[in-house]
This record gives C-alpha cells, structure tokens and sequence, in this order.
C-alpha cells in the first residue's frame, strides 16, 4: 500500500461558497491524515530511531578503531543502561540554562522494570551533583524535575543552583535513574540549551 500525507487546500467557486471535491486517488493509495499531535510523535519516534541508529554506528565503528573496546566513550554516547531485569532503560535528559538566572533539569526514564516501583534520579554537571527524592513509577515511567525557580521548587521540583548547569566541551549534563538498591538502570547525558 502506497501512503500519502493530504494536505487539504480549500479552492472556492465564485459566488457558491463551497470547497471544489478532492481529486480521486489512483487505486491502492490510502490518504495518511494525522493531527498535528499525532504527526508531532510520529516525528520524534522517527528522530529517535534515527539517533539510536547513528549511535550504534558509532559504537561499531569505536569498536573497530579500537580492536574491539568501547569501555570508555561508549557511556558518553549511548543513553541506555541495562534495567534490573536485564533490559533497557533510558534515561531522556533535557536541560536549560538561563545565563545567571535559572537552571532547569528534566530526567525522564521509561522501560524500567520492574512496574511501578520506586526510583531516583541523580544529575552531574561539572562538579556540581543534585538527587531527586525516591518515587514510585507509574507502570514503566518516570519523572524527575530539577530547578532553581522557587514557583517550581514549590510545585515539586528538586531545587539546585541558578548555576548548577555548567557548559562543557563535552556534554553539559548526565542524568541517571537509580532504582530502590542505588543502583544504576539508566543514563543520559546531553548539551544544555542556552539562553
């Protein structure tokens, strides 16, 4: 099957007030119409793909560089960790510094095992270490936040420095998920939008 995204455009007859009909389609093409939520999270599974594809390419290519080790960079660039039941987890860590005024932090883990047990997070960025409080996974989800703004702190955040974030040659930020042992199942490391 042939798939084609539609793009409506609205052609109006003189004085009728009424869209000209849609051209007919040639026999086996199925018109693809999503809202713009579901085109939005069809194109973030597609980024993401793209960017764990690219990923193993780099770790593959590493390996034959250096005769088979990854040992070292290949936490830097892969952002899964092998979860408690031996599968992956990953770790989304977004982050954003406002020069001198805010320092925002998400960790976001999902495929964690097992369901709805209890996790934490810990984030690094150059010296500075914060931790977010244990909570409960909502199936195999969850989420921490960390923040310098007192609206948010209140809200539930982590509070961590206006400069906590510092930018870095390499990435700015590493988040982890830790689970109820303290033991990593998770990580993700990233730049910082700057503002």
């Amino acid at each position: 099957m042939i798939y084609v995204k539609l793009l409506r455009r609205r052609t109006w007859k003189a004085g009728r007030g009424v869209p000209s009909p849609a051209r007919a389609l040639p026999p086996g093409v199925r018109v693809n119409e999503l809202n713009p939520k579901q085109e939005k999270d069809r194109m973030n599974r597609t980024r993401g793909m793209a960017k764990l594809a690219m990923a193993v390419a780099g770790v593959v290519a590493l390996a034959a560089c250096n005769g088979g080790d990854v040992t070292a960079p290949a936490a830097d660039v892969v952002a899964f960790g092998s979860g408690s039941s031996g599968g992956a987890a990953l770790a989304r860590v977004r982050c954003e510094l406002r020069q001198g005024r805010r320092s925002r932090i998400s960790v976001d883990g999902n495929d964690l095992s097992p369901a709805g047990a209890s996790f934490s997070a810990r984030v690094r960025s150059g010296a500075n270490t914060a931790t977010a409080a244990a909570q409960a996974a909502v199936g195999d989800e969850v989420e921490f936040d960390f923040d310098s703004n007192p609206a948010d702190i209140a809200l539930g955040a982590t509070a961590i420095a206006r400069n906590f974030i510092q930018i870095s040659a390499g990435p700015d930020v590493t988040g982890e998920i830790l689970n109820a042992a303290g033991v990593v199942v998770a990580t993700g490391a990233v730049d910082c939008r700057v503002r």
